[in-house]
């Protein structure tokens, strides 16, 4: 019917495994994104920064060139501060968010 107690037994400890060593993983990026928090910024993170701190918002994001949701969701973010750190933390999280989709999506499709 559902297979032998031992196969179902290992069934489960790979998922027990897999669901240990995504964690790692994802902890591991995570960490690597925090090590670097402070560390200056980058041209395009000042050019985002100077974009969300501009004093007339929506018309700066009028005449640039990129998408605009990440810059809206990055100016809701300043409201709370505008340290450079604290302005960086939305992508840290986009990144192992990006990072946690992909083990799981490696995950459901068997790899």
């Amino acid at each position: 019917m559902g297979g032998s107690i031992s196969e179902k037994r290992r069934a489960g400890d790979s998922s027990t495994l897999y669901l240990f060593l995504a964690m790692i993983v994802v902890g591991l990026g995570l960490a690597v994104r925090l090590l670097g928090l402070s560390k200056g910024i980058w041209l395009d993170e000042y050019s985002s920064i100077n974009q969300i701190l501009s004093d007339n918002f929506v018309e700066a994001l009028r005449h640039y060139d990129h998408p605009p949701l990440y810059f809206v969701l990055l100016k809701l973010w300043s409201l709370a501060a505008t340290h450079e750190a604290f302005l960086r933390i939305p992508s840290v999280l986009f990144g192992v968010g990006t990072l946690a989709t992909i083990i799981w999506w490696l995950r459901w499709y068997g790899w």
